[in-house]
C-alpha cells in the first residue's frame, strides 16, 4: 500500500485530529518510564510526532553494542545525541499503520529493522489485511508498536538476506554508521523521500517472499 503524500496528512478532519491528540497524550505518560524521550508534534502538522530512544537494554549483547556506539557518538558530536525517529501518520488511522523512520543517525544498511532509507522494516507496520496475523492491527497501541520497535532493534538475529536492491546483505542487532560505510557523515539526517522508497520497497519484498 502505498504512502500517502504530504498534502495528505495535512487533511484531518476534527474528529482524527482529536484521537490523535489523545495519542500523543497517552504517549507522553511514557517518557516517565523511559520507553521514549523528548516527545513532540511536528510544527508541520499533527500527524507528524518526532521522539529520542536511548538507554537499550544491556541484558543483551546487541543492546550494550548500540549503547557503546551511542557513547561514541556523545564524544564525538555532543552529549544529546540519541536515536531520533519519526512517527508519520497515514489517513485514515487507525486503519492505517502509521511509518516509523528514523531521522538520525545513520545506521548500518539492515541492523536492528532499519531499512537502507531509514524506515523501520516490521511486520507489524504493514497492512496486510486479514491474511496478515502477524500485520498491523487498528487496535495496537502505540507505546506497545515502541516496545516492539525498540525489542528488534537489539534482540534480533545475525544473518545474512537476500534485499530487494542491494543483494546480500549482512543482519543483526542496530549499529550506528560510525565507519562511514554506508554515509559521509553519520549524523546525515535520512530524507523521507528515502523512508518511504524504502518502505515501499520493502513491503514489495515482503508481499511475494514472506517474512
Amino acid at each position: 500500500m502505498p504512502y500517502v503524500s504530504d498534502d495528505e496528512t495535512r487533511l484531518l478532519d476534527a474528529s482524527e485530529s482529536r484521537r490523535l491528540l489523545t495519542q500523543f497524550k497517552e504517549l507522553q505518560k511514557h517518557e516517565t518510564s523511559g520507553l521514549i524521550h523528548n516527545l513532540e508534534m511536528s510544527d508541520e502538522s499533527v500527524a507528524v510526532w518526532h521522539f529520542e530512544l536511548k538507554d537499550f537494554d544491556t541484558t543483551s549483547d546487541g543492546g550494550r553494542q548500540l549503547e557503546e556506539d551511542l557513547r561514541i557518538l556523545r564524544r564525538d558530536y555532543g552529549e544529546d545525541k540519541n536515536v531520533l525517529c519519526e512517527c508519520r501518520f497515514r489517513l485514515p488511522y487507525p486503519q492505517n499503520p502509521p511509518l516509523i523512520r528514523v531521522i538520525r543517525p545513520r545506521m548500518r544498511w539492515y541492523t536492528g529493522h532499519v531499512s537502507a532509507g531509514g524506515s523501520i522494516c516490521s511486520e507489524m507496520l504493514v497492512n496486510s489485511g486479514t491474511k496478515g496475523r502477524h500485520g498491523w492491527q487498528p487496535s495496537y497501541s502505540l507505546d506497545a508498536v515502541i516496545r516492539h520497535i525498540r525489542f528488534q532493534m537489539t534482540d534480533c538475529e545475525s544473518t545474512t538476506v537476500n534485499t530487494p536492491y542491494n543483494g546480500v546483505q549482512r543482519c543483526g542487532p542496530l549499529r550506528i554508521d560510525l565507519e562511514r560505510e554506508f554515509c559521509s557523515d553519520p549524523m546525515s539526517e535520512y530524507s523521507l523521500y528515502a523512508a518511504i522508497s524504502a518502505y515501499d520497497r520493502a513491503v514489495e519484498h515482503h508481499a511475494a517472499h514472506g517474512w
